[in-house]
């Protein structure tokens, strides 16, 4: 009997301490737990801080004086654009802001990419305080058409009619027949200039035939097939012919030889 009392105490005292080791269990979960919500409070209003001071500072760079533009600058060969019209363009967007982090550039080279001599632009930023504004114009190929020009790359443009070279060959033909017109003029270009002959005129027609005006008053009818071959043979008879400053044109749309009119004859030689 005395050892089931002894069992009985010893099983009390074990409660008893499984209970006093859940409730210290407890509270140190719950004191824990307490520390961390601090810290993670503390943390979110040291980032707020941070984003609130970092978003003010942001604010002041973008707004203040402090960081105007001192200088733009602008570079590459620039010689058919009016420099007033870059100007504009600048001063409308400083009117904006003249704020050196702030200013738009993505618009100023949009603005000045829609200028008709202007292929391409790229503006940056350089420190200190300096926009640089770097332009490629369009290289002129010929006039095409009435008004307008195509460049060496093929791109048709119409600047203003003050800013067209002189001196340039005119070409005409379809639009859709620009790359090909280009292509015929610089091969007929370079075989020609080997003969002292240079063209300032070239057309094509809306039945693809071809006719070339030269620099000497002279034309030339190609037709619309074996224009190679047909402008081969005028190279190989023309410094043959007699009296070549008295021709008015020839015609090579002849299978074996070519017609010639000349300026005091009205009769016709065919080779």
């Amino acid at each position: 009997m005395t050892e089931s009392i002894m069992r009985t105490v010893v099983a009390a005292n074990l409660g008893s301490n499984t209970r006093k080791t859940t409730k210290h269990t407890v509270k140190k979960a719950t004191a824990w737990r307490g520390i961390k919500y601090i810290q993670w409070l503390f943390s979110l209003l040291l980032l707020s801080v941070l984003l609130g001071g970092g978003f003010w500072a942001i604010r002041w760079i973008l707004t203040t004086n402090q960081f105007a533009i001192a200088k733009i600058r602008f570079e590459g060969e620039i010689r058919h654009t009016n420099p007033a019209l870059l100007q504009n363009i600048i001063a409308k967007q400083m009117k904006t802001t003249r704020n050196f982090f702030a200013i738009n550039l993505g618009l100023i080279r949009r603005s000045i990419e829609k200028l008709p001599w202007v292929t391409e632009v790229h503006v940056r930023r350089v420190w200190p305080l300096t926009v640089i504004v770097w332009i490629r114009e369009h290289e002129a190929l010929a006039r095409w058409g009435q008004n307008k020009l195509v460049s060496q790359q093929g791109v048709v443009f119409t600047p203003g009619p003050k800013t067209i070279p002189q001196r340039l060959p005119y070409l005409e033909g379809p639009d859709h027949h620009v790359p090909k017109v280009i292509e015929y003029y610089k091969w007929l270009n370079q075989q020609l200039t080997r003969h002292k002959l240079h063209i300032t005129k070239l057309r094509l027609s809306t039945r693809h035939a071809w006719y070339v005006a030269l620099s000497n008053g002279l034309v030339l009818y190609l037709g619309t097939k074996t224009i190679q071959m047909r402008v081969k043979r005028f190279l190989r008879y023309f410094p043959k012919l007699l009296q070549p400053q008295t021709l008015v044109y020839i015609d090579l749309r002849y299978v074996n030889g070519f017609a010639v009119k000349r300026h005091e004859l009205a009769n016709t030689d065919t080779d």
